[in-house]
């Protein structure tokens, strides 16, 4: 048996098990030679076949994946990326082992059809998993598509569009517009508006949270933080954009002083309002499309001037 055969994509820094040292860290491959480091970070040399380096031909493998997992075959059962099930029927994208044979996965779906995003252990052992079948296969890929997700074979990335409410690495909180090119990159994210890790709230079309593989959906804790301060800031997320809010006409009061017109074209003219109705505001027994106080707007009385956007509540209709 030829422990290169298993050792040649494991990253330095893994942790394996020594008959000899007990817990090692794996360095690297010198020609046939395996180096590990021991507790005190001393070069230990093994031969291929897992036998101390100048031992002689007979001496048996003291190296192996861990203390608990002796059965280096079991250690390359599955490959980073292959789709898993355990014995309970959940759905994992594998990424690798840890602590000899626990699972580390890229997403797995649950058995009620959740989709959970993370690299983390929590799925079962590598030795009561298997391979999933196509029909699993194609289970676990529509629920992580209609969760929002892809997999490009090495990342579960979310699919964006505008609207979403993502969280970046650094713990800014940003509504997306797109995801384009800036520089040499075109997975970039551009938002809407921003909430730093700071409490530093901005808005307009700009870069800078990071790139789509960087970011996550935010919680709804996340959501809830950003939407307030919107809110606060005099903003709302409407069909996925954020607009500037309108002046509600249910908030005018009966006989209050308003303007109106009938065309966006036509003279504002005084009148006292009643009730909203259909879309249209009634006043003094008659309906109106165009109504907005008198107060702070007593300059447009017999004018066809345009008022302030903040008063077209009618492009919300």
């Amino acid at each position: 048996m030829d422990l290169r055969v298993y050792l040649k994509n494991l990253p330095s820094g893994t942790k394996l098990y020594s008959l000899v040292s007990g817990e090692v860290t794996f360095k690297e491959i010198r020609g046939v030679t395996i180096v590990v480091l021991d507790n005190n970070h001393c070069e230990q040399l093994y031969h291929s076949t897992g036998r101390l380096f100048n031992t002689g031909q007979g001496g048996e493998c003291l190296l192996f994946p861990s203390k608990e997992l002796r059965d280096w075959h079991l250690f390359i059962k599955f490959r980073k990326g292959d789709i898993i099930v355990d014995n309970i029927g959940i759905i994992a994208i594998f990424d690798h082992l840890t602590d000899g044979d626990a699972i580390v996965y890229k997403a797995f779906r649950h058995t009620n059809g959740d989709i959970i995003v993370k690299t983390d252990t929590g799925i079962g052992y590598a030795s009561k998993a298997r391979l999933a079948t196509q029909e699993e296969k194609d289970l676990f890929f529509e629920d992580l598509t209609n969760a929002g997700y892809s997999w490009n074979g090495e990342e579960v990335l979310p699919m964006l569009k505008k609207g979403d409410i993502i969280i970046s690495e650094g713990g800014c909180v940003a509504i997306v517009d797109h995801v384009g090119e800036f520089g040499n990159f075109n997975d970039v994210i551009y938002y809407q508006c921003c909430l730093d890790h700071h409490g530093k709230f901005t808005v307009g079309i700009d870069v800078g949270v990071g790139h789509v593989i960087d970011c996550k959906y935010a919680s709804t804790h996340d959501q809830e933080r950003i939407l307030k301060k919107l809110h606060e800031q005099g903003y709302v997320l409407k069909i996925g954009t954020v607009v500037k809010k309108k002046f509600d006409p249910k908030t005018l009061e009966p006989f209050q002083k308003v303007l109106v017109r009938s065309t966006p074209s036509a003279h504002w003219r005084c009148t006292f309002f009643s009730h909203m109705i259909n879309g249209m505001a009634m006043c003094s027994c008659d309906n109106w499309p165009y109504c907005i106080p008198y107060e702070n707007n007593e300059h447009l009385r017999g004018k066809t001037d345009d008022c302030k956007d903040f008063y077209k509540w009618w492009e919300n209709n």
